[in-house]
């Protein structure tokens, strides 16, 4: 159930895919041998939330997992060797899934949407480039238009805390091109900072940026993707939509929205053939990790580094194109809850299997990682553009 903890889990993680039983089955076993003996051990020690784990336990983790190691090679390069061919061939048919479809993507004169643009554009979609940028947009699709051919590439000027402007730019892309296919609600802001430091202003804009947006793309492509009975939106949420987020609790609050948002909805749609996935990134390295708070907002002296914070807790923020393309290999195997990288994944299943672990520990480390001499204890400067 929990295949997402092992590294190499590309088989196994869409097991359910898989028709033959018995290969899963073996696969699972397989895959364990992939975690250290101490990784198993940690588990151990986790598997009973709220007793510690004796000694005997923690040996017993270990020996799993040298017996484990030991046991399976010649069933992990068999596997290896089928599991390759299968990824090859899903590999081609999550490339093929998004050929002449039309998609919306807000957000998209930098950071995320920008790669999902040009992740879409490459795998043969016609999208809508749009952001409240004029400029960014405009130039994005004027560079995806150029490798990819003029129709495929369309910029709009779009504020999507206008649920007017967002109906219209919906209505007008399902009148010129027949339809909406995808639609990804990417537009977002990060808004950081101490809570006892943050004004109501603070609040009531990522309310209005994060998730008013979700809710007006929403609003305006799903009744049309219900009249034709099909249609997927994708909303990018965050690892802190499903985490806590000390320092950027605003921001955490309007993501774990998003989440709720997305699975209810998605249990509603798919009765309507309508598909719904959250996009739940991890550090990813986009121009997102330098900015502060909006600087039309209330200065927050409290604002840490937000890259050297995240990066001193999480890890090296994870490429952009690469997050693109794991975006788009999900929504084409129907993900409900996109979470990428590995690190994300890691972190999340930690969080499930002890909750208490991670807010103790991740508050240990964060007062480390904002202290005067720590990576996150420099505050940013206010950003010269919005």
């Amino acid at each position: 159930e929990d295949a997402d903890l092992v590294e190499d889990a590309d088989l196994v993680e869409d097991a359910d895919l898989v028709e033959d039983a018995d290969l899963v089955a073996r696969a699972l076993v397989a895959s364990a041998a992939s975690l250290s003996a101490a990784s198993l051990a940690v588990l151990v020690a986790l598997a009973a939330p709220g007793a510690p784990a004796t000694l005997a336990e923690v040996l017993g983790g270990v020996l799993i997992g040298t017996i484990v190691s030991v046991a399976w090679p010649p069933t992990q390069g068999r596997l290896m060797g089928r599991g390759m061919g299968r990824a090859a061939d899903r590999a081609a048919s999550q490339r093929r899934h998004f050929e002449g479809k039309v998609a919306i993507v807000t957000g998209a004169a930098s950071g995320i949407g920008k790669a999902l643009a040009t992740e879409l554009v490459d795998r043969g979609a016609t999208v809508v480039v749009s952001d409240i940028a004029a400029e960014g947009s405009a130039s994005v699709a004027d560079q995806l238009a150029r490798r990819a051919g003029a129709a495929r590439a369309i910029a709009a000027t779009l504020d999507v805390t206008d649920a007017d402007a967002v109906s219209d730019l919906v209505g007008r892309t399902e009148a010129e091109h027949g339809g909406i296919d995808l639609l990804f609600n990417n537009a977002g802001i990060g808004v950081g900072g101490e809570v006892r430091e943050l004004s109501a202003a603070h609040w009531q804009r990522v309310i209005e940026v994060n998730l008013w947006s979700v809710i007006n793309g929403v609003n305006a492509a799903y009744p049309l993707m219900i009249a034709r009975g099909r249609g997927h939106i994708v909303n990018t949420a965050s690892l802190s939509g499903l985490l806590p987020s000390p320092m950027l609790v605003p921001y955490s609050t309007t993501k774990h929205a998003v989440v709720g948002l997305s699975v209810g909805l998605r249990m509603e749609a798919a009765a309507h053939g309508v598909k719904v996935s959250v996009v739940c990134p991890g550090v990813i390295d986009t121009p997102l990790l330098d900015k502060a708070n909006p600087d039309d907002l209330p200065v927050v002296s409290s604002m840490p580094n937000i890259r050297a914070m995240l990066t001193s807790l999480v890890g090296p923020p994870y490429p952009v194109a690469s997050l693109a393309s794991d975006v788009l290999n999900g929504v084409a195997l129907n993900r409900p809850i996109i979470v990428t990288p590995f690190h994300a994944r890691r972190a999340w299943a930690l969080y499930r299997i002890s909750p208490r672990l991670l807010i103790d520990q991740g508050a240990k480390r964060l007062g480390g990682a904002l202290s005067p001499g720590g990576p996150g204890g420099q505050t940013r400067r206010p950003p010269t553009h919005r």
